[in-house]
């Protein structure tokens, strides 16, 4: 029968919570038993970036931030475990990752050393307060404490839920960030990493719209519609992200609103659909290249048949026929092609990672995160 675990996340697109309810088997199976994304309010988004834009944030605003995303979750927890009529007894653990203020595990000098880190805002007594349920969280905080980059984590459920004896399948999320996993037909083995921004830059973009402010670009409707600034083009994809190999992780830090303010700087010259085409265009071109010169021991582009995609970003029908059009070799589905909603993966890997935590099964791939070594991944808070 397995047991059920709660996922709870907030991705760098900052959509809102999603919140997953999985009954999780072991050895490993999954199923979905209720899911559901609380939106965010446009004022909690404004003060977030608000920070990330400012170097000068004060600890005690963070800190209010870190306790009232807190209290916040915990609610939603609670209001969703109604709506599921399940009651918070049975949930085994919840797996908990709140919004990535900073990520920073290649490290930062000070005090005449290097510090490495990544810190998520949500504080995870708050919500084992409020819900009453044991809480798993920090999940990045260990691969990176073993040299890893702490990211991406997606791999975990990736290899356990996708992986396919005779076809070689290429795993997308289009978040804020785009992140890739291969799974070689047959195979243990398993390669993944950050290509760079998915939803991040065009999402900024549409919120600073001049007439039509909104989250996000409906099915690439405004793309659909600009044309791409090549000048722009260039001087994004020089970014020296894109030329880093693997293991890598990215967020905010290299593509939040400090990169944005150089598209927003040619609003004054070119339509405002050029910048999101372009934007979309860069997403498209660098998960693209990153795919084609993907090498990983005697594995390549051409050993791999399938790409699945799962994200906000797949709903960008202008961002997916790019794909579609750039690798015409790959059959290019959804994850709900194959019966996982695609708003739901990231919350399921949540699940997933608390059932790895309390069953002492590594949640992470060296491979994948360039860690010493495979380890439990989080803590646990009661």
């Amino acid at each position: 029968m397995g047991e059920l675990y709660l996922g709870v996340m907030s991705g760098t697109s900052l959509d809102g919570i999603d919140i997953a309810l999985a009954r999780i088997g072991q050895p490993f199976s999954i199923e979905l038993v209720g899911f559901k994304t609380v939106p965010f309010e446009e004022e909690l988004r404004r003060e977030y970036l608000a920070m990330m834009k400012d170097p000068s944030w004060e600890p005690q605003r963070l800190l209010a931030v870190h306790h009232l995303l807190g209290d916040r979750f915990g609610q939603e927890i609670n209001a969703s475990l109604r709506e599921f009529r399940t009651p918070p007894s049975r949930v085994k653990a919840i797996g908990l990752h709140g919004i990535t203020f900073w990520h920073c595990p290649e490290g930062y000098e000070v005090y005449g050393g290097v510090g490495r880190g990544t810190l998520q805002l949500c504080d995870p007594y708050t919500v084992a307060v409020n819900t009453g349920i044991r809480v798993i969280h920090g999940f990045r905080q260990t691969d990176i404490a073993l040299g890893g980059q702490g990211a991406p984590m997606v791999p975990f459920l990736d290899h356990h839920l996708f992986r396919h004896e005779s076809m070689g399948r290429i795993m997308l999320n289009l978040g804020g960030i785009a992140n890739l996993s291969f799974l070689p037909a047959g195979s243990e083995d398993i390669s993944a990493f950050d290509s760079g921004p998915a939803n991040m830059i065009i999402d900024h973009l549409m919120r600073h719209h001049p007439t039509e402010p909104q989250s996000l670009d409906p099915s690439g409707s405004y793309a659909a519609k600009g044309k791409v600034l090549h000048d722009l083009l260039k001087s994004c994809t020089a970014h020296p992200f894109f030329g880093t190999a693997p293991p890598k992780s990215t967020g905010r830090e290299d593509f939040g609103p400090v990169f944005c303010e150089r598209f927003l700087r040619y609003r004054q010259f070119d339509r405002y659909e050029d910048l999101i085409k372009t934007a979309t265009t860069l997403t498209a071109v660098t998960i693209s290249d990153a795919i084609r010169g993907f090498r990983f021991k005697d594995y390549e582009y051409a050993d791999f048949q399938e790409m699945i995609a799962s994200g906000g970003g797949t709903y960008n029908d202008t961002l997916m026929e790019m794909l579609r059009t750039n690798l015409p070799e790959l059959d290019i589905k959804t994850t709900s092609d194959l019966g996982v909603e695609v708003d739901a993966k990231e919350a399921m890997l949540m699940a997933s990672l608390a059932w790895a935590y309390m069953n002492g099964v590594p949640g992470n791939f060296p491979t994948v995160t360039g860690a010493s070594r495979k380890a439990v991944l989080g803590s646990a808070t009661y």
